[in-house]
């Protein structure tokens, strides 16, 4: 799960409420938002872009008159205002921290947290790959939904839907790994249990002193099933006979005598 691969990590609601940080006893515990480098890059080339068309704008030659009605000063005062109402508005929009508790996940905005029930979840997916838009992107997996967040997806990010069209969100976390370790199921829980299997088994072959005695308890064993389903004279005498065979078959594997 927790390995470097170019394959989403999906969870589900069900795999959420058995996580490994559940069952250590980790939640509510706090994982903090990073500002990807694609974000920082789309916020600067947004206001070299307003900065960049207001001069092209006040130097491009008027047919009609060479005198502008407003000053340069008043040009960039206003740009100043509108670029800072619109980076303040994003920035508005995107998670400060996460919170996880044992039944839901907090999303901490500058003024507001987002409380999203681990029940109303649909998925929760860790894109692994730097990729641009492409047919695995989250619009195009998830058309009909609506997603809080920066618009970026040039970082490993978390996917968090929910079964709300608004209700979702879209961020990059300091450190991936340790989110997926807390909140996925821990791997080690199959590796016990199938280890554990084999080890159920020895009780029951310990009983018997050697490879001979143990073949020979199932031959006789299904011996004794032919003659009670058979009731025949037939079927008795070969359990009869079954003696002799044990004899020789013992002799033929005694050096495998030693028990398991």
């Amino acid at each position: 799960m927790v390995a470097q691969s170019q394959e989403d990590d999906v969870a589900t609601a069900a795999l959420l409420l058995n996580s490994a940080g559940i069952q250590k006893n980790l939640f509510p515990k706090t994982y903090h938002i990073k500002l990807s480098k694609g974000f920082v890059a789309y916020l600067i080339f947004l206001t070299v872009f307003v900065f960049a068309y207001t001069l092209v704008i006040y130097y491009a030659p008027q047919s009609d008159s060479e005198q502008r009605g407003v000053s340069f000063e008043h040009l960039l005062f206003f740009d100043v205002a509108y670029c800072g109402a619109i980076l303040f508005f994003i920035l508005m929009q995107v998670p400060r921290r996460v919170v996880r508790d044992n039944d839901s996940l907090k999303i901490v905005f500058c003024c507001r947290t987002r409380l999203v029930p681990i029940e109303s979840l649909v998925e929760i997916r860790i894109v692994r790959r730097r990729r641009c838009c492409d047919k695995q992107g989250r619009l195009c997996i998830y058309p009909g939904k609506c997603f809080w967040g920066y618009p970026t997806n040039f970082d490993q990010n978390v996917i968090v839907v929910t079964d709300s069209c608004c209700n979702n969100y879209f961020f990059c976390l300091h450190d991936m790994e340790e989110f997926v370790l807390d909140n996925w199921p821990a791997l080690e829980e199959e590796g016990h249990e199938t280890a554990d299997e084999p080890q159920a088994c020895m009780p029951c072959l310990r009983q018997y002193s050697s490879v001979a005695d143990l073949v020979w308890k199932l031959y006789e064993t299904d011996l004794q099933a032919v003659s009670a389903a058979m009731h025949s004279e037939t079927a008795r005498a070969m359990v009869g006979a079954s003696a002799f065979w044990k004899a020789a078959f013992e002799k033929v594997l005694a050096a495998s005598r030693g028990g398991f």
